[in-house]
């Protein structure tokens, strides 16, 4: 379901699967063996692994559950081997999960709820979208600008949104986007910022 490479080791990759559990490579991929199992329970689909930019060993997993809102957010320090469960977002679907590229202590998840962000590498989260909304909650993409972690952009099962004071206002970005959009996917080019694809 993912994929996620150590940012100082090309060749030493992360698998998430369907069943909790991940793989590694230390080839790029040429032989793969099992790593962990991910919160000890074949329920739990993997869809985001985010490897620390700073500190590789820190690994932050974000999971849901098919057919239920249950899932969670599952911390690593040292290198996938083992695992513990987030208590703040613990139940939460997350569906997509990103660090800021300027502050890899920064995190923010989307969820079947909304949107969240951590200031502390996964400890502690805190919900940045309307509380109850009815626009912006079943959050399925996350992008975070590469040079502003206060900018971001949350797609939705209705379509895509962006904040650019951190989460304090939102404003529905649909134009020339066709009404009623599942979008899975948010890709802020590293370069040119202000280019945006999903």
């Amino acid at each position: 379901r993912s994929f996620a490479a150590d940012p100082q080791d090309s060749s030493h990759l992360y698998l998430g699967t369907a069943t909790g559990w991940m793989y590694e490579s230390r080839h790029g991929g040429a032989d793969w063996k099992r790593l962990a199992w991910v919160g000890k329970r074949d329920d739990l689909v993997l869809d985001s692994i985010v490897v620390d930019d700073a500190n590789p060993k820190h690994i932050v997993v974000g999971a849901w559950v098919l057919g239920s809102p249950d899932g969670g957010i599952y911390v690593s320090n040292h290198s996938g081997v083992s695992w513990t469960d987030e208590a703040e977002m613990r139940g939460q679907s997350i569906r997509a999960l990103a660090a800021a590229p300027s502050n890899p202590q920064v995190l923010v998840a989307g969820t079947l709820k909304g949107v969240y962000r951590s200031e502390d590498g996964g400890r502690h989260w805190a919900l940045i979208s309307p509380a109850g909304s009815q626009e912006l909650h079943q959050v399925e993409s996350i992008a975070v600008d590469p040079v502003d972690p206060k900018i971001i952009y949350a797609g939705t099962w209705h379509l895509p949104w962006k904040t650019t004071d951190g989460g304090e206002h939102w404003i529905n970005i649909k134009q020339g986007v066709i009404d009623d959009s599942d979008v899975f996917s948010i890709i802020v080019d590293p370069v040119k910022p202000s280019t945006v694809y999903l």
